[in-house]
């Protein structure tokens, strides 16, 4: 801060001192100055009725409510202005003085202000150093900005139209009087970089647009690059500046001096004088600076192709424009003339012209043309374009443009004809072919050819020639040359054909070649590629050769049913082809035909015919035959097959053919059949147990078997033998031994079975083990018979049975069910067979039911049967029984169950002792069902019913029934209340019913029923009823007047009927797009009134809603126009 401290006020003497200082002390106008006194007591005694008085200078107005002080009283007053305090200041204490405030607005600057304190006490006056502050005023501002219609920011191009705008700011608190702004435009630059005193832009008059203020006078240099504005005073209040913005345009000149890269500094000074007219003067300035920009054109022009262009050519030709510059290049056209020799391919004519538009600095537009190159131009012709480009600085027609121009050429040239001739003919021939040899030639340059000439040089060995041509020809032959000269130019890229036939000598050998010479030249047009202009072929005199091989597959180890591929392969070995040739093929005994690739033509039995019209020189035709060995072939057997094949020189009936002949055969051998034979049975069986043999026999082997004979040697300790086959057979039985004679052979892959079927004898030992062999032959060689036995072995072992018994629950229940399980155990090492279990039914109990095995109860003698026809060695099974213990059977009542047994078909078995358990005493009692619920209408009422069962094992006396209490609005009635005995078992149950009846409108009621004995924990039922809610059944709507006009008020009445109390939600909507929302509680009635604008029909829709669901119902009210009354006035006419 800055802080004006004068020195004690008053001697030493005093005890009273004051300091004072203030925020500033140089402040502008309206700034809030701080003012800060303080009272000091330096004596050891208090000093009190101190009054201070503080004047405030005529430069600055209190800012209300700012005075704060430590002790004391203070206030301001205004008449004069001065700050007042009084009060006691104790032994060595001090005081704080607070105030603020502001500088008055429009002071000059250097202005002085003064404030002054006074000080008394009880026995002293006096007064303290004045404050000083000096006022310091803030210079008003200008500001420049320059906007471009069309160039960058910061830069401007000639004939643009520039927007200035200056901003003049007089501080709060501040005046201007009579401002003077002068705008200085941008000089031209001259060489050497002087300024010129020529303006580079010109003002535009009556572009001022001023806010803020308002102008005296408005004065333009003769050169218009000056402008004058004198304004009318600025003044700004406290709070705010004030701001006048200036806004004008002027254009950038096209003079020789405005060149790109100039630099156009705009200058503007404000002069003024601060206050008023003697006020002192203030001058401030802005600069703002634009960058002189300009475009360029620069031409580019290419084609494409560039060289050796040719007739009927379209040739591409480019003409790029390019802004070199730094600015847009605006309205750019391009027009591009073509000389003679082509000519622009879409108009057929010699101009072209487009037009760009605008390019921006540094960018490139291209375009291209499509030129068509005439058909009768000449070889290495040079082709000329001429492109012209021309822009502006400015777009469309602007005052101050400037234009941009720049002009190129291109020049293509043409090619050269190349004439090709190209002879085809046959590489092979016969004595006495006729042969055919054809010349191709093609105008492959870029321009025709003129004076066309071939020539053709024919073999010795050659006669019987013709020839023609497929374009107009005048033919000259001397010997075996002949002459073609064409009667018309070849164009580009057109052919034609000569064709020459003969036939070749009797006296052609096999080997000779044959060698034709052709070529092709351009008279009268230049022709840089020679080198194609001439071709050769040569024939070589061939004959056929025939050959046939011939391969079977698979050869070896082949049996009966087996696939084998024949392939006969036919094969032309010589260098001509084979002519109407016949293959053959005889399949062997023991083979027969399944199919063959190609279909043959002829096929019958073993034997097999192709015809083959013609087979080319070194090529060959595979034939494949798919045969199946048959099922009676013998073992090891060789089957021989063989093929042939017959083919001419010439095709058809030809004198002096050459006839060609092959022939091949293969063979293949049989396999051997193989029998195996397979034996199976048990490992043990006890005594009297069934015992079952499979014999399986397979033939593994190529081919079958014959004779077929199988046997088996049965033990001594079987009986009761049965034996059956798969294929019939005859059986011979002699002992213990079993022979079958198979009835057929034994195909190849074959299998059978023979089931033998026996007893083990009841006296067969434990550990005695019984072996059974069997073995299969047949009278077909057989190299492997290691397979063709087996044998299977059988102990013979004793089951032990035992027999154990369960029961659940342990402790039975009173008129509930108990059940016994019996488990069978078999600890053997045999299976034990037709097992018989039995059991007694105790006393104090019914029988219910049983289960395992074959079961039953005999009521006669109350026993319980069970059979089980097996139970393998290791294993054991469990059978029940379950029973009803009697109502009678109370606490303490011991029910005995009697012995129980098992038996088998082996002889052993086992049984069990009584098994006794005894009633426990049991007191329990359960409702049911334990829960319900239902849903009521008001007013109603329900019944729920339940059981009330005795589960214990004595009597129940004396059962009380209770319910809970109802809630408000409901009632409950309970029956009975009391039960004197209760009988044991749910047989013995009591119906317990429950009356609910609610008055209540909503909600739900929970009713809890106990049932209490003594002694026993209590049981509970809880039934709970809701009320349900009812859906309206019936709605309708009413309204008055019936037929309403408009503007007259309509009163709607909806009827609802529903016997339910909820509250209803009405809505009313009443077609107009207006709608009015109503709740009822427990009325049924809605009424509601509109006011209709427009005479229509309209529809109203009444809904109402409660918890049940919604109801609607609509009308169609008709509002009529308004009534108008029309005076009637009658005049009378003489």
């Amino acid at each position: 801060e800055n802080r004006a401290s004068p020195p004690d006020i008053g001697a030493d003497q005093y005890n009273l001192r004051v300091d004072r200082w203030a925020s500033a002390a140089e402040l502008a106008p309206c700034q809030t100055m701080t003012h800060t006194l303080m009272l000091v007591n330096v004596a050891d005694s208090a000093i009190s009725g101190v009054v201070l008085t503080d004047t405030l200078p005529a430069e600055v107005a209190y800012n209300t409510g700012s005075l704060t002080y430590t002790a004391g009283g203070g206030a301001y007053s205004g008449a004069p202005p001065a700050i007042t305090w009084n009060g006691d200041l104790a032994a060595q204490s001090s005081v704080y003085i607070t105030y603020t405030v502001n500088v008055n607005p429009y002071l000059a600057d250097g202005a002085v202000i003064t404030f002054t304190v006074a000080i008394s006490d009880p026995v002293s006056v006096f007064s303290g150093n004045p404050l000083t502050a000096t006022v310091r005023t803030i210079p008003a501002a200008i500001s420049k900005a320059g906007e471009n219609s069309i160039s960058p920011a910061g830069q401007a191009t000639i004939g643009e139209l520039v927007t200035y705008t200056l901003v003049y700011t007089v501080p709060g608190g501040h005046k201007a009087y009579d401002p003077v702004v002068v705008d200085e435009l941008p000089r031209l630059v001259e060489s050497g970089g002087a300024l010129s005193t020529d303006p580079a832009l010109a003002y535009a008059p009556g572009s001022l647009s001023i806010t803020g203020a308002t102008t005296q006078t408005e004065e333009i240099s003769a050169d218009g690059g000056a402008i004058t504005w004198t304004l009318n005073s600025v003044t700004a209040t406290c709070g705010a500046p004030a701001v006048a913005t200036l806004t004008f345009n002027a254009r950038v000149l096209d003079r020789t001096d405005n060149d790109d890269g100039d630099t156009l500094t705009n200058t503007v000074t404000v002069s003024y004088t601060e206050g008023s007219l003697s006020g002192p003067a203030r001058l401030t300035s802005a600069h703002q600076t634009f960058a002189l920009i300009e475009p360029g054109l620069t031409l580019a022009h290419t084609t494409s192709p560039a060289l050796n262009l040719g007739m009927g050519d379209l040739v591409i030709v480019a003409i790029t424009a390019t802004n070199s510059g730094n600015a847009t290049l605006y309205d750019v056209i391009i027009t591009d003339t073509l000389g003679s020799g082509w000519v622009v391919s879409d108009t057929g004519g010699s101009v072209f012209t487009h037009t760009f538009g605008s390019i921006a600095a540094g960018d490139s537009s291209a375009v291209a043309l499509t030129a068509r190159v005439n058909s009768d131009v000449g070889a290495n012709v040079p082709l000329v374009a001429t492109a012209q480009g021309q822009g502006s600085s400015m777009p469309g027609v602007a005052s101050e443009e400037r234009i941009y121009e720049d002009t190129i050429q291109a020049t293509p040239r043409t090619g050269y004809p190349d004439l090709v001739i190209s002879k085809s003919g046959p590489a092979t021939s016969v004595p006495g072919q006729t042969i055919f040899y054809t010349l191709v030639y093609t105008n492959a340059g870029v321009v025709r050819a003129e004076g066309v000439q071939i020539t053709d040089t024919l073999p010795l060995s050659l006669t019987n020639i013709i020839s023609a041509t497929s374009a107009g020809a005048t033919v000259e032959r001397v010997g075996q040359t002949i002459t073609w000269t064409l009667t018309a130019p070849v164009s580009r890229s057109v052919s034609g054909q000569v064709w020459i036939t003969g036939t070749v000598m009797s006296i052609a050998q096999r080997g000779d070649i044959l060698l034709n010479t052709a070529g092709i030249a351009a008279l009268a047009t230049t022709e840089q590629a020679l080198g194609n202009n001439s071709d050769f072929i040569t024939t070589t005199v061939v004959e056929p050769e025939a050959h046939i091989v011939k391969v079977m597959a698979p050869s070896t180890d082949l049996g009966s049913g087996d696939e084998v591929t024949v392939t006969l392969t036919v094969s032309n070995t010589g260098s001509s082809p084979l002519y109407d040739a016949v293959v053959t093929d005889t399949l062997p005994a023991g083979l027969s035909f399944q199919s063959a690739l190609p279909v043959p033509d002829a096929q019958a039995g073993a034997a097999i015919t192709w015809t083959l019209s013609s087979l080319g020189a070194g090529q060959q035709q595979v034939y494949t035959v798919i045969a199946l060995v048959e099922e009676t072939v013998g073992a090891n057997e060789t089957l021989t097959n063989r093929a042939g094949v017959l083919g001419d020189s010439q095709s058809g009936a030809v004198a002096e053919q050459r006839f060609y002949t092959d022939t091949a055969q293969a063979m293949v051998t049989t396999g051997y059949p193989d029998l195996t034979f397979e034996k199976s049975g048990p490992a043990v069986r006890s005594p009297n147990q069934s015992i079952v043999y499979t014999l399986t026999y397979t033939n593994t082997g190529k081919v079958r078997a014959v004779d077929v004979r199988i046997t088996d040697t049965l033990p001594l300790s079987l009986t009761n033998v049965v034996s059956s086959t798969s294929a019939g057979a005859t059986a011979e039985r002699v002992g213990q031994t079993i022979t079958w004679t198979l009835n057929d052979p034994v195909s190849r892959n074959a299998s059978g079975q023979v089931l033998v079927t026996a007893v083990v004898a009841g006296t067969a030992q434990e550990g005695s083990v019984l072996t059974n062999s069997a073995a299969i032959s047949t009278a077909t060689s057989e190299p492997d018979e290691t397979d063709n036995g087996d044998l299977v072995t059988t102990t013979v072992r004793i089951p032990s049975l035992s027999i154990t018994k369960t029961l659940d629950p342990e402790e039975p229940l009173t008129a509930q069910l108990l059940t016994y399980t019996l488990t069978i155990s078999n600890s053997g090492l045999g299976d034990a067979t037709d097992l018989l279990i039995s059991d007694t039914l105790p006393l104090s109990t019914t029988y219910h039911s049983c289960g395992g095995g074959d079961c039953g109860f005999n009521s006669g003698n109350d026993t319980i049967t069970w059979t089980l026809p097996l139970l393998p060695a290791g294993e054991q099974t469990p059978v029940i029984f379950t029973v009803l213990v009697d109502s009678g059977a109370y606490s303490s009542t011991v029910i005995i169950n009697q012995t129980f047994a098992v038996t088998c078909a082996q002889g052993v078995g086992d049984a069990g002792g009584p098994v006794t358990s005894t009633v426990p005493l049991r007191r329990e009692l359960e409702l049911e069902p334990p829960a319900a619920q239902e849903f009521i209408l008001p007013g109603a009422q329900v019944v729920y019913t339940h059981t009330l069962i005795n589960w214990g094992t004595v009597v129940a006396p004396a059962v009380t029934l209770t319910v809970s209490d109802p809630p408000a609005g409901w009632a409950y009635t309970l029956q009975p209340t009391q039960v004197i005995s209760l009988d044991v078992g749910a047989a013995a149950g009591k119906l317990v019913t429950l009356t609910v009846q609610s008055l209540a409108d909503s909600g739900n009621a929970a009713a809890t029923i106990t049932a209490t004995w003594e002694g026993v924990t209590e049981t509970y039922a809880v039934d709970t009823t809701n009320i349900d809610c009812v859906p309206i059944s019936n709605i309708s709507i009413d309204y008055t007047p019936t037929t309403p006009r408009i503007g007259q008020t309509v009163t709607f009445t909806g009827t609802v009927a529903t016997n339910c109390t909820t509250p209803i939600d009405y809505i009313w909507d009443f077609g107009d797009g207006a709608q009015v929302e109503q709740t009822g509680v427990g009325q049924t009635i809605s009424v509601a009134s509109h006011l209709y604008d427009d005479d229509a029909d309209y529809t109203v829709t009444f809904t109402a809603t409660n918890c049940g669901g919604s109801a609607h119902d609509t009308e169609i009210i008709t509002v009529n126009p308004y009534n108008i009354y029309l005076p009637l006035v009658l005049r009378s006419y003489h």
